[in-house]
C-alpha cells in the first residue's frame, strides 16, 4: 500500500474515533443535564404538593373554627339583677335603688292552704323598725299557693283587700300583698315596690 493510502486511511480512522469521542461527550452531558433538570423539577414538584397541602389543611382548620364558632355562640353574661326561684317556677327583676336585696321565705302559720309566703326586702338603716330579716325593710310579699289549693285560697281570703292575684304557672298560683307601714328610709322602696312586682314572670 502507497504511502499517501496509508496518511488518508489514517486521517479517516483519526476523524471517525474523534467524532464518536465528540459525539459520546455531548450525549453523555446532554443526558446528565436532562436527568439534572429532571430531579430539579420533580424537587420543586414535591415541594409544591406540599406547599399545596398544607395551604388546604389551613384552610380546612380555619373553616372548622369558623363553623365551631357559629354552632357555639357565647352566652350572656348573667343578670345581676334577676332573682330566680327555682322552687317554686318565678322571675323578679330589680334594679339599682334594690343593691343587697334579700326574699324571705316563711312558711304560712294561720293559712292552711298557702304553700309559702315570700317577703321581698330591701335594707334599712332604721334600728328601730323590724321585720321578716334584721336590718331589712319588705314592702311586698308573694304568697304562693298550689293549683289544688288555688280557690280554696282565694275564699279564705275574699273579704280581704289582700293578697292579689298575679298569675300561675304548671303547678302553683301566686298572689301579691303590700306592707302597712315603712321604716325612716324606706320611701324608695315604698314608691318602686310596684316596679319590681311589674316585672314577675313564671317559668
Amino acid at each position: 500500500m502507497s504511502s499517501f493510502w496509508k496518511v488518508f486511511i489514517s486521517i479517516i480512522v483519526t476523524a471517525a474515533v474523534a467524532g464518536s469521542g465528540t459525539w459520546y461527550a455531548t450525549n453523555y452531558f446532554a443526558k446528565k443535564t436532562i436527568t439534572s433538570k429532571d430531579t430539579q423539577i420533580a424537587s420543586l414538584n414535591k415541594t409544591l404538593d406540599k406547599y399545596i397541602a398544607q395551604s388546604e389543611a389551613a384552610k380546612k382548620s380555619s373553616s372548622s373554627d369558623s363553623t365551631t364558632q357559629q354552632a357555639t355562640p357565647q352566652s350572656p353574661a348573667p343578670n345581676p339583677w334577676l332573682y330566680t326561684n327555682a322552687k317554686y317556677g318565678f322571675t323578679l327583676t330589680f334594679n339599682s335603688k334594690w343593691t343587697n336585696y334579700s326574699v324571705v321565705e316563711t312558711a304560712p302559720s294561720s293559712d292552711p292552704h298557702a304553700t309559702a309566703y315570700l317577703y321581698v326586702c330591701a335594707p334599712t338603716t332604721d334600728a328601730s323598725w323590724q321585720d321578716k330579716k334584721a336590718g331589712y325593710y319588705c314592702p311586698f310579699s308573694i304568697s304562693v299557693a298550689t293549683l289544688a289549693n288555688k280557690a280554696a285560697y282565694e275564699a279564705d281570703n275574699a273579704e280581704a283587700e289582700t293578697p292579689t292575684y298575679i298569675k300561675s304557672n304548671a303547678n302553683y298560683a301566686f298572689y301579691y300583698s303590700q306592707a302597712q307601714a315603712m321604716p325612716t328610709d324606706g320611701q324608695t322602696f315604698w314608691d318602686d315596690w310596684k316596679t319590681v312586682k311589674a316585672t314577675f314572670a313564671t317559668l
